[in-house]
């Protein structure tokens, strides 16, 4: 990744994004800019610390990926301080693309409230265009704690020049609080590896159910909420059966097998744990 070039440069801003400091992070945003061959892509992949000490950055995600800056950025907890964070971390990451003479034809920062602020300051330092993505579970935080940040949001989302919508649900609110120009607006899933639905054809099973998370935020995925929802269903069919994969720690799992039995699921709910990608 270099100033020379052949293809339009695209930097990306992304929290969740696997890195040396954070390896086990969703792979949504890395499938999407995987997906993407007919542009060059360059990866600041952030990670929170608390701790003004542990502030640094190294190249690459820690997995042979070259075009990913890992970095670890400073920011309190509970978004205290957030645009002043955002600050200095545009600054950092400015810094170093100029070192490294990246010279990006345009950013795309994967939230507004967080990765967007940090992007807002890059586009008009680098008099780059921006584009944004949108994430309703953050950025509805920001917009329910923070109200003294919605004029600057509204700026950011001024000059942005598409905002795209990965949690679609989430628009309407946004549009609620702010004005954007129906133009501006796309909707784009998240891109998932799905390999070739041709080659099998697993046997339906009726009454099957499949949910996918991290265990370790189980409540902020819901699953707190979905256990007695679906004990609600077994009246209406009582043959019906919830698996759930996905990663936690041993306290965590202990935790979720607890609350399953609290609602009277042993036989009717299954932990899977982790499941290659391939094989899900």
């Amino acid at each position: 990744m270099s100033e020379h070039s052949e293809k339009p440069v695209v930097l990306h801003l992304a929290v969740d994004y696997p890195n040396v400091y954070r390896p086990e992070n969703t792979l949504a945003v890395r499938n999407f800019v995987r997906a993407q061959d007919e542009l060059d892509h360059f990866v600041v992949a952030m990670t929170r610390t608390a701790n003004p000490l542990r502030v640094e950055h190294t190249g690459g995600d820690g997995q042979g990926d070259g075009d990913v800056l890992s970095m670890r950025y400073w920011g309190l907890p509970f978004g205290m301080f957030l645009g002043l964070s955002m600050f200095i971390a545009a600054w950092r990451i400015r810094r170093e693309i100029l070192r490294r003479k990246i010279r990006p034809d345009l950013i795309h920062a994967h939230k507004l409230a967080f990765e967007g602020l940090a992007g807002w300051w890059l586009s008009r330092w680098l008099r780059v265009p921006l584009v944004l993505s949108v994430r309703g579970e953050s950025e509805s935080k920001v917009l329910r704690y923070k109200p003294l940040y919605r004029p600057l949001l509204q700026r950011v989302l001024n000059d942005a020049k598409r905002v795209y919508y990965v949690s679609a649900w989430f628009r309407p609110i946004l549009t609620r609080h702010f004005r954007i120009p129906e133009s501006k607006q796309r909707l784009l899933p998240n891109f998932v590896n799905a390999g070739d639905p041709t080659q099998r054809k697993p046997a339906l099973t009726p009454n099957r159910l499949l949910t996918i998370l991290d265990l370790n935020v189980y409540r902020k995925k819901g699953l707190d909420r979905l256990l007695p929802a679906f004990r609600a269903c077994l009246a209406q069919f009582p043959s019906a059966r919830l698996d759930i994969v996905g990663r936690g720690s041993p306290e965590v799992i202990a935790e979720v097998r607890q609350l399953i039995a609290r609602h009277g699921l042993e036989r009717e709910v299954s932990l899977l744990g982790v499941v290659r990608n391939e094989a899900l």
